[in-house]
């Protein structure tokens, strides 16, 4: 009878070492939980699906390449190696928007402008409400995208800043479109303001000793057109005065002039 009662004791050490990895391993999952309904009593993970299908509780699994807008405040997305930041201002939006940040490929793009290299970096922009009645987003203002430039991307511009372009391709639009772009040597970057979403890229223009091309050419210079010689303008020719007639000049009147009377001869008688 010793030998079952010895066994006990270790039974009962070997269920509470079991009891308490359970528990452990609980623990997250019920602060996950707890996280989780926090976020949606306060409003910020509505349970309300999204128009593709797709939960809007994927928002909070996005990570770094993800981030509701409430437009309350300014808020900032960055890619995941935080080469890309794309900040937000406060009223970009009126309704609450998922905004995500996709890198891409070459690959289903048109191709860049002439003389335009490709620095590696193709990514894109997108947004949707968060609850589908919202209908589209519309932006209030601009968003401003910065790419960080490593060393690999400034020795393909030759260290100059200024080649640096970042371009924007919109859905349904035939060609890029080269942003204005700012650059900051010092802070090692480049930025860009835009109103619209979709795909981007950062690209290296040609040098400035470089000549143009008769396409960039093109699309600077204004058409030459033939001017037309101007039509003669007509000067009237004034037509001839008649001179007045001359006024008679009124003629002094004729003084009789006294005739000289001979004396009479006397006659002989």
């Amino acid at each position: 009878m010793a030998e079952p009662s010895s066994r006990w004791p270790f039974r009962n050490e070997q269920s509470g070492t079991v009891v308490d990895l359970a528990v452990y391993a609980l623990l997250p999952l019920v602060l996950l939980g707890i996280l989780l309904a926090g976020l949606i009593a306060s409003g910020v993970l509505p349970l309300t699906p999204s128009r593709d299908g797709g939960a809007v509780l994927e928002a909070f699994f996005l990570g770094p390449v993800g981030v509701v807008i409430t437009g309350k405040d300014a808020t900032e997305l960055r890619s995941q190696d935080g080469r890309v930041t794309v900040a937000i201002p406060a009223g970009f939006v009126t309704t609450p928007v998922l905004l995500r940040y996709r890198e891409t490929g070459v690959s289903g793009t048109r191709p860049l402008p002439q003389n335009y290299l490709s620095a590696g970096w193709f990514f894109n922009l997108s947004a949707q409400p968060v609850k589908a009645g919202n209908g589209p987003v519309k932006f209030q203002q601009k968003l401003s995208i910065a790419i960080d430039i490593g060393p690999e991307d400034l020795a393909m511009a030759e260290n100059d800043y200024s080649r640096f372009a970042i371009q924007h391709l919109h859905d349904g639009e035939p060609a890029w479109v080269v942003l204005e772009t700012i650059a900051d040597p010092f802070a090692a970057t480049v930025t860009a303001k835009v109103d619209s979403l979709s795909r981007f890229a950062l690209t290296i223009g040609p040098a400035a000793n470089e000549p143009p091309t008769p396409s960039q050419l093109a699309q600077v210079l204004p058409v030459a057109t033939k001017t037309p010689p101007p039509a003669p303008t007509l000067i009237p020719t004034p037509a001839p005065t008649p001179a007045p007639p001359a006024a008679p000049h009124p003629q002094a009147p004729l003084t009789p002039m006294p005739v000289a009377t001979a004396p009479p001869v006397p006659t002989p008688t």
